[in-house]
């Protein structure tokens, strides 16, 4: 039920010392990962303009918390993103332009830089990230196609994407698909959390949730 929990169970001697937050919003996986560890560094990413103002009051304070006003994505550009001016909608903004379904609620427009999670680590001399959470909506595919490098070394040790669990639900990308993108690298199902009910059709089925994947190679097998 709880990835940090979790993963205590198989190697309780197992650190979170980086800890990257994709798509942060206003900051409420950031907060959780910092009560559970302190002293972790936690880089978190939000490229919406009043948003990332929101996240900046909240979090501001901490010496070991660094927040970056981006996007995270396949290339280094900029683009122009609509968005939702409410804060009670900011958790459906995205990059892919096909999330402002709200004909009536007021939008706004702002240009917004995006970096790949390889520039970033060069640059800023990351060489290992513990825990990456991409939570962009319907973006996180883009975001891990700008991380070769990093997914190439095995350098991302943890990493959970928001995806799709049925063909109803278009708009986060396939679970199918992330899979089949991470097997190439090593990457392996941990488990799945977060399991969201599709409320848009009159079956119980699932809409969405979140999947954690690990670098297989750096957990050792416990004997039986």
């Amino acid at each position: 039920m709880d990835f940090f929990q979790d993963v205590a169970c198989w190697g309780p001697e197992y650190s979170f010392d980086v800890i990257f937050d994709v798509g942060a919003n206003i900051g409420n996986f950031t907060a959780y990962a910092r009560e559970q560890f302190p002293l972790a560094t936690i880089v978190s990413f939000e490229p919406i303009p009043p948003t990332f103002s929101h996240l900046q009051k909240r979090l501001s304070s901490n010496e070991h918390q660094v927040l970056e006003n981006l996007a995270v994505g396949a290339s280094n550009c900029t683009v122009e993103v609509d968005y939702y001016v409410d804060m009670k909608l900011a958790d459906r903004n995205s990059l892919t332009g096909d999330v402002l379904l709200l004909e009536d609620a007021e939008k706004a427009r702002a240009t917004v830089e995006v970096i790949t999670l390889d520039s970033y680590c060069a640059d800023h001399n990351v060489d290992s990230i513990d825990f990456l959470k991409i939570d962009t909506e319907g973006f996180d595919l883009k975001v891990l196609q700008g991380a070769d490098g990093m997914l190439k070394r095995g350098s991302i040790k943890f990493l959970e994407v928001e995806v799709s669990m049925n063909p109803e639900n278009d708009f986060h990308i396939p679970f199918g698909t992330i899979i089949e993108y991470l097997k190439p690298y090593g990457y392996r199902l941990f488990g799945i959390y977060e399991q969201q009910p599709e409320k848009r059709v009159t079956v119980p089925i699932l809409r969405r949730s979140n999947m954690v994947f690990m670098i297989a190679r750096n957990f050792k097998r416990r004997k039986q």
